[in-house]
């Protein structure tokens, strides 16, 4: 007696011997083609998934194989091919490795797992909340930390974000920070003069560098507590130009950022090398209290600050230059009053949506 093929197992014959293909442009998935390659270094297009109850039973997976090599991305879409019972909205993907796999049980599609983001978040992303262990190193030579004065160390995340941080002052005792879930104290040594600045790094390969006039609009946000605030001499974020390290703050030629000086938020801006302007924002930071400093960026370099996610009650004009390149940074130095930890929480930084 001969076998009769059914058209699901006709499906399934098929999927076996043709499990994938390569797409750049807009198509709609075949029941059979339950593995799709997408390329969006072309340009944005949609993928539309076949009806749902043809593909009863079966599991797509779609992922980007390549993206455009620029600051605004290509897009792909997925989209439901109809006859779902339910369907919660299109899918987007924009970068090399990000994926979808869906389920179709006949009558609904089940999201088996999405990778995905926003698009501010291409290329150029970090949103660290110092929940994972880390290791220290120096970034230099290797090896253990140094707390030599200009030493550059590296905390390494177990989720792979990575810190410089460039040691301030005479020197320290204590050479990392101490996690203490959540966040990290950067503290160090409690010492007057003495303290760290954190970034990314200063190399031109640093990736989270960005160019006025290149790249569009752009943010960095911390989120940190700060036990002592009459023990800051510095304790500021924001953004500066691509340099060397400088042991003081005003050193810097260029800069923008919102300094918490015992206990006084302050706008704090450099341009061209010239003096330091400071702006009072008004608003203060008690002990133990946490807050998060913002700063973005506009294409053109047009500044502007939020505290708390919400402009600041006083602000200042400040604008980069074109072409400059800068990089988010934290510097803290402390004072001669006890100063106590300073715990990061929270560090974003990236386009704005």
């Amino acid at each position: 007696m001969t076998a009769v093929l059914t058209r699901r197992n006709r499906q399934i014959a098929d999927s076996a011997t043709r499990p994938y293909i390569t797409k750049s442009a807009a198509y709609t998935i075949k029941p059979y083609e339950t593995f799709v390659n997408a390329s969006i270094s072309g340009g944005s297009f949609t993928l539309t998934l076949p009806n749902v109850s043809e593909a009863e039973g079966l599991i797509y997976t779609i992922r980007v194989t390549t993206q455009r090599a620029a600051a605004t991305p290509y897009i792909l879409t997925i989209s439901d091919g109809g006859g779902s019972a339910f369907w919660q909205g299109n899918i987007q993907l924009f970068r090399i490795g990000q994926f979808a796999q869906l389920l179709s049980d006949g009558e609904r599609w089940h999201r088996i797992r999405v990778n995905a983001g926003a698009p501010r978040a291409f290329d150029k992303y970090i949103h660290e909340m110092f929940k994972v262990p880390f290791t220290l190193a120096n970034a230099s030579a290797g090896g253990a930390p140094l707390g030599t004065t200009g030493a550059i160390n590296t905390l390494l995340l177990a989720n792979g974000n990575y810190f410089n941080y460039h040691i301030k002052g005479a020197g320290q005792t204590l050479v990392g920070p101490i996690w203490v879930n959540p966040g990290i104290n950067i503290a160090l040594d409690l010492t007057d003069d003495e303290g760290s600045e954190w970034n990314h790094g200063i190399g031109t390969d640093t990736p989270y560098q960005f160019t006025i006039g290149t790249d569009p609009a752009f943010f960095a946000r911390c989120r940190f507590t700060i036990a002592d605030v009459s023990g800051t001499d510095d304790c500021a974020f924001g953004f500066r130009k691509l340099a060397a390290h400088q042991a003081n703050i005003d050193d810097y030629t260029d800069m923008a950022v919102l300094n918490a000086i015992s206990g006084t938020i302050t706008i704090e801006t450099i341009l061209n090398n010239a003096a330091t302007t400071s702006t009072s924002t008004t608003q203060s930071w008690a002990d133990a209290a946490t807050h998060s400093l913002t700063v973005k960026v506009s294409a053109a370099g047009v500044v502007t600050y939020e505290v708390d996610d919400a402009a600041p009650t006083a602000t200042a004009a400040f604008t980069f230059d074109s072409t400059d390149v800068v990089i988010p940074f934290l510097f803290h130095l402390h004072t001669t009053t006890a100063p106590g930890a300073i715990t990061l929480l929270e560090w974003e930084c990236g386009y704005q949506s």
